[in-house]
């Protein structure tokens, strides 16, 4: 190895260790511009890359070291891994098993190959390798995630969601630091209830605080500024529940808990936990359907971009037109932001819906006029199932959300839901000719 190529790579880790990345990476760059036979360099520029969301280059440097490294666990673990993210998953399970074969006791290898196994639907394997990546690493927040992903999309709710409470101490410790006790079930005079997450998260899971609320003198609800006028105005809970919009002052309360944690907290079992409530919304939000000639039928193909998996979970706007396949159907797009624009052109095929909505409450009246809801997997999704409306979601074939699971064509969380799967990556037209069998 050359002398001054190790120098620079030593320099670089230095750089790195006190958290000067992009010095770091300039270093290795100039280390391999003088010896590019340093496998732990082409290691850290992988990393570097993969940090970026370079991914395609990061698989790129990462092969450069599997070269040169061989069956080395790290660089094959980590190759794998990108290659999972890149939707590349066979080959991800290819190189995962060589990285376990190779390095047995590395638990980040077992944890990336369980969750590539739960891309491929592949549930009892993905769950025993999140079950040994535990094992040897009881106390990393990453293996329990994987762990509770598999559960989940294998319908086992209570163990999954248990797992889900490492989430915290994964990705936001931050959450837990409220100057009050977390809620333990018992009765307390106020209950403090934050939501945390997506919005598609917050209407999956405030179905439980109509139950929380029973077991409290009064409990403070706080959510997305989105949804506030919905959850405050619509919302059925009982008298004794306030809601606040965020952000705002963490309110006085006896203690609080997370939204996403109250299943687990009320010791909800597997069949208890995505118990449907009816009574969620008030009858004052939806009236009855506008009378047509001809079927509505409203349609979301795309949800945020800023999503990981929405390269794989939108469609096209030219995608929902199959849905003409169904007579006497009339499409109305329920779509906003940057792409809601795109059904324009095909008017008066879509009917654009975007300026009379200003928020999930437009949305929800809205959808009530509907004689049916197709929409992928997106928060109004969720908002349509909450509504029991009759609603068709359109699912990719991987990376799906755990809420959906492996296969099946209902969900218990939305008895008036459809699920419609793609068999084959972006085959979106044999999932809506689906959709318009059964409109």
């Amino acid at each position: 190895m050359n002398e001054a190529a190790v120098n620079l790579f030593h320099q670089s880790e230095a750089a790195r260790k006190r958290g000067d990345k992009g010095v770091a990476k300039k270093l290795i760059q100039a280390a391999l511009a003088v010896d590019d036979t340093l496998p732990g360099a082409w290691y850290n520029l992988g990393s570097d890359l993969h940090n970026e969301g370079n991914r395609v280059a990061a698989i790129a440097a990462l092969r450069r070291c599997e070269e040169l490294a061989g069956e080395e666990p790290y660089s094959l673990t980590n190759l794998g891994w990108n290659l999972q993210l890149e939707g590349r998953f066979e080959e991800a399970l290819a190189v995962l098993d060589r990285a376990i074969a190779t390095g047995p006791s590395l638990p980040l290898g077992w944890s990336n190959r369980s969750l590539t196994h739960n891309s491929l639907h592949n549930a009892q394997q993905s769950i025993a390798d999140a079950r040994e990546a535990v094992r040897l690493a009881p106390d990393d927040a990453q293996h329990h995630m994987a762990l509770a992903f598999a559960l989940m999309m294998d319908g086992q709710w209570a163990e999954g969601l248990k797992e889900y409470e490492w989430r915290f101490q994964y990705k936001m410790p931050e959450f837990l630091s409220y100057p009050m006790p977390r809620w333990d079930g018992e009765y307390v005079e106020t209950l403090f209830v934050p939501v945390e997450q997506g919005l598609g998260d917050t209407l999956q899971f405030v179905r439980f605080v109509s139950w929380a609320a029973r077991m409290v003198g009064r409990l403070i609800l706080s959510v997305q500024e989105e949804l506030f006028s919905l959850v405050s105005e619509y919302g059925s809970f009982g008298g004794n529940v306030t809601v606040l919009k965020m952000p705002c002052a963490v309110p006085q309360a006896d203690s609080f808990c997370p939204l996403m944690s109250l299943p687990v907290t009320l010791g909800f079992n597997d069949q208890r936990v995505p118990e449907h409530d009816p009574d969620w919304f008030n009858d004052s939000l939806c009236g009855a359907p506008v009378a047509s000639d001809r079927k509505k039928i409203g349609i979301i193909w795309a949800g945020s971009a800023e999503q990981d998996n929405d390269h794989h979970r939108s469609a096209t706007v030219e995608d929902f037109l199959g849905l003409y396949e169904a007579k006497d159907v009339q499409l109305y797009s329920f779509q906003v932001g940057d792409r809601a624009k795109e059904c324009r052109k095909y008017a008066p095929l879509v009917i654009d819906l975007a300026p009379r909505i200003r928020d999930f409450t437009d949305t929800a009246a809205l959808m009530c006029e509907m004689d049916a809801i197709v929409s992928v997997c997106t928060s109004t999704a969720h908002l349509a199932g909450s509504l029991g409306l009759k609603t068709h979601i359109v699912l990719p074939r991987h990376g799906q959300h755990f809420v959906w699971g492996h296969s099946g064509s209902e969900t218990l969380w939305y008895p008036t839901a459809r699920l419609h799967r793609q068999e084959r990556i972006g085959d979106w037209a044999s999932v809506i000719s689906s959709v318009a069998g059964e409109l």
